[in-house]
């Protein structure tokens, strides 16, 4: 449920209970216990908001590209389920419209990455074994890349700049990454320290980076 309804006054950040954060330059999503607030950039009125399930991972991604309608993506209500919005409409002053959602995972989400552009969308459940790559536009799932057969914690997900790569770290202390030239293919799996939180990006079109911190 999405409500586009601009707030006449600033919202009281401080009070939310921020569970996390995405944003880009012209908003900023809050995730919730049980809600994401859109809030726009300077003013923080609220633009929309999102239901999600109550204690869910806190989980967003927004697309960057700002040439292109900036899509979010959060948890919806039916397990291993996404909900999609265009936020760019909404900041415009456009009607909110009601999320497109896409079953990705019989199990519970821990994991979500946006492209770019937000014509891919990658997801990973609790089970660890794969990540999922779905066409945002088709709704529909495109490619299974096999991170391991052991269950894993998937700390983080990122696509390059062109969303031609994609990365992910886990709790098993490696990151791995794939190219999208014709069938996704492993390019690499660099090993770092287990028991470890991560984050995992491109710093380029080609080379991808991960910190790990205890």
């Amino acid at each position: 449920m999405v409500n586009g309804q601009a707030q006449s006054s600033q919202t009281n950040i401080e009070s939310l209970g921020i569970k996390n954060v995405g944003t880009i330059e012209y908003i900023v999503a809050l995730v919730l216990n049980s809600t994401v607030q859109v809030l726009a950039i300077p003013t923080l009125n609220r633009v929309a908001l999102m239901r999600i399930p109550t204690g869910c991972r806190p989980l967003c991604t927004i697309a960057t590209d700002q040439s292109v309608p900036q899509l979010l993506a959060a948890p919806a209500h039916r397990k291993g389920s996404v909900q999609l919005v265009d936020v760019s409409r909404v900041v415009k002053g456009a009607q909110s419209s009601t999320p497109a959602v896409m079953g990705c995972h019989q199990n519970d989400l821990v994991c979500l990455s946006l492209s770019p552009n937000g014509t891919r969308l990658a997801t990973a459940s609790e089970r660890g074994t794969i990540i999922r790559v779905f066409d945002t536009g088709s709704k529909t799932m495109l490619h299974e890349l096999r991170r391991g057969s052991d269950y894993a914690d998937v700390f983080c997900i990122n696509f390059n700049a062109t969303g031609s790569l994609i990365c992910c770290v886990s709790d098993k202390g490696t990151m791995h990454i794939w190219s999208a030239r014709g069938a996704w293919t492993r390019l690499a799996a660099a090993k770092a320290f287990p028991d470890t939180r991560a984050q995992c990006a491109f710093i380029d079109d080609r080379n991808a980076v991960s910190k790990y911190t205890p």
